[in-house]
C-alpha cells in the first residue's frame, strides 16, 4: 500500500511481504539500512542522493491517511468455512492484495490473470488445476508461487487441516 516516492520503514523484528512493480526503472533507495551488512560483512549502501530525487513530497499524513490507509478488511466472498478478504487497495495502485483464510480446502478462479501466491500462515498446501489435476504445486510456508492465467478455476487444499491456513493473494485489477 506503499506508492513510489513514499518515505516508509518498518521496525524490528517484523517480516515484510515486500510486493513491487516488475516495470523497468522502479528502484527501491535506502535512506537508512538499520547498520545492516551486505554479504561480505561491509555496511549496506545508503542512497540518499537519489532516494532524495524521487521522494514525492506530497506524500505527507493527511494525504496518506485520506488515500492509502485502508479501512480495514472487506470480505468479498465466502465459501464454507473458507474466505476471502481484501486487505489492501487503493486508486495508486494496479493490483488487490487479498487473503484466503480457511481450514480444509478453498477454490479460486483466475479469470484469465494470474494470480500471485503466498503462504504466510500454515505449513503445508496444494495448489493445482481442477481442468487438469496433474499441474500443481506443494507449498511450504513462505513459498511463492504465480498461479497462470491458464489455469481458470483452481484448488487449495490445506495438508494440515487441523490448523487454518491464510495465503496472501495478489492480483491486477
Amino acid at each position: 500500500m506503499i506508492p513510489a516516492g513514499t518515505i516508509h520503514g518498518s521496525e524490528k523484528n517484523q517480516l515484510i511481504l515486500e510486493i513491487g512493480s516488475l516495470t523497468v526503472g522502479s528502484y527501491t533507495y535506502k535512506m537508512y539500512d538499520y547498520l545492516r551488512k551486505d554479504l561480505d560483512g561491509n555496511p549496506r549502501p545508503i542512497h540518499t542522493y537519489f532516494g532524495d530525487l524521487n521522494l514525492n513530497r506530497g506524500m505527507m499524513q493527511d494525504y496518506v491517511e485520506e488515500h492509502l490507509v485502508n479501512g480495514g478488511y472487506r470480505v468479498v466472498r465466502e465459501e464454507g468455512d473458507a474466505k476471502e478478504v481484501v486487505v489492501g487497495e487503493c486508486e495508486q495502485l494496479y493490483f488487490s492484495l487479498r487473503n484466503l483464510i480457511f481450514g480444509n480446502y478453498m477454490t479460486d478462479n483466475t479469470n484469465g490473470d494470474f494470480h500471485v501466491l503466498a503462504l504466510v500462515d500454515g505449513e503445508d498446501v496444494t495448489v493445482r488445476s481442477k481442468k487438469d489435476p496433474s499441474l500443481k504445486f506443494d507449498m511450504k510456508y513462505l513459498d511463492i508461487v504465480v498461479v497462470p492465467a491458464s489455469f481458470g478455476e483452481y484448488e487449495i487444499i490445506n495438508n494440515r487441516p487441523e490448523t487454518w491456513t491464510t495465503i496472501h493473494k495478489t492480483l491486477l485489477k
